[in-house]
């Protein structure tokens, strides 16, 4: 049975590879040949992959990436209940918000997005002194 998973895994990865169009593309499928390796598997890869928004898009107003929005959750977190009751505060949330929602409506199934709207939910009732 682990046989017939090996093949067919190796031969997703090989019609993905030949199929991809960028080198993001090609990037995440050998990426998948590497999860495969640590029994991630391939296929689940490939699978969650058309799933995930790419590192470099940007969303929102201001164009911010996923790892800028995740960044600035970070400084968000680290901020003193006062300095987060701030209204520029609350103005970078909103900017924060708007960028999550672009990023939810082109790529509504990423996995990463239920934690990062959780974050934003937990920032935004700091903000309003009930957390």
């Amino acid at each position: 049975m682990r046989a017939i998973f090996v093949i067919s895994a190796t031969v997703a990865m090989v019609v993905a590879l030949t199929h991809a169009s960028s080198a993001h593309e090609r990037h995440h499928v050998m990426y998948a040949r590497h999860a495969h390796a640590t029994r991630m598997g391939a296929v689940a890869y490939s699978a969650l992959f058309h799933r995930m928004a790419p590192a470099d898009e940007y969303f929102g107003r201001f164009k911010e990436s996923i790892l800028e929005i995740r960044n600035r959750l970070d400084a968000f977190d680290r901020q003193s209940p006062d300095d987060v009751r701030r209204s520029d505060a609350r103005r970078g949330l909103d900017n924060l918000r708007d960028a999550i929602s672009d990023w939810q409506r082109k790529y509504p199934h990423d996995p990463w997005l239920p934690a990062f709207r959780r974050r934003l939910a937990h920032d935004y009732q700091r903000a309003e002194g009930k957390a």
